[in-house]
């Protein structure tokens, strides 16, 4: 079986701002998502996130990836796949649900390719919750929070329950007020107590990267912005990295 183009490789890493794994780790999840052999499904993210494939592609490769792919229209010639390459292969439906004149087709589908990166914002930012509320409780018992977060964190927490209190009609969060921490609370909470963290996660500035590039795309999706593909492409990597850790974590402290 052909081997992933060493040049494609090395431009995925530069073009995306990743470390050879994270875009190996990339590629195989393509490679399962398309159902591809791992030297297409590379073909098949550089695509995606506009760089030039042509010269990295053969004939059969963009047959292939167009095939796995469903394209609607099977006569298409393979070279508008590489003409292509700046937009997405995946086209999203361009339904809101709610008309509104004063948006175009363009705004439509970020807000579709922006809703497939919540959930993953969501699940991580509680998993960091619960991950930080374990290692706590397991080092200073159930009063952890009275006894060991900062006065800083505890009063921007209590002005949060407060806020809410004041719209009972609407949804509330969990019971504990690690449910009302953002994620910038979490990481203070791992910084402060580094040597407790230290335990379980290894290297914590590694830790904070993925949070502090997670909390970046986080932000972004709060004020309804686009997301760029390769910031996208970052996010699923760095979630991924921490699935990992998470699973490995669990199983030394649950």
């Amino acid at each position: 079986m052909p081997k992933i183009n060493q040049r494609l490789l090395r431009r995925l890493q530069e073009e995306l701002n990743l470390k050879q794994r994270q875009v190996y780790n990339l590629v195989s999840d393509k490679a399962v998502e398309l159902m591809l052999p791992r030297h297409q499904a590379a073909i098949a993210v550089a695509a995606e996130n506009g760089i030039n494939i042509s010269k990295y592609a053969t004939h059969d490769d963009l047959v292939a990836i167009r095939q796995a792919r469903g394209s609607s229209s099977p006569t298409a010639s393979t070279e508008t796949l590489a003409r292509s390459s700046k937009s997405s292969l995946k086209r999203p439906k361009l339904d809101s649900g709610f008309p509104d004149p004063f948006v175009d087709a363009t705004v439509i589908s970020s807000a579709h390719r922006n809703s497939e990166l919540y959930p993953i914002v969501y699940i991580f930012e509680n998993s960091v919750r619960n991950v930080v509320s374990i290692v706590m409780e397991n080092a200073f018992g159930d009063d952890w929070w009275e006894l060991k977060v900062s006065d800083a964190i505890k009063k921007a927490v209590k002005i949060r329950q407060s806020e809410e209190k004041q719209y009972p009609w609407h949804s509330q969060r969990g019971a504990h007020p690690i449910y009302y921490t953002d994620i910038s609370d979490l990481r203070t909470i791992i910084n402060t107590y580094n040597k407790e963290f230290k335990k379980v996660f290894g290297k914590i500035p590694r830790v904070e990267m993925w949070i502090e590039e997670i909390e970046k795309t986080r932000n972004i999706l709060a004020h309804n912005n686009p997301v760029a593909k390769k910031d996208r492409d970052r996010l699923s990597v760095f979630a991924r990295d921490w699935s990992e850790l998470s699973k490995k974590i669990f199983d030394e402290v649950c």
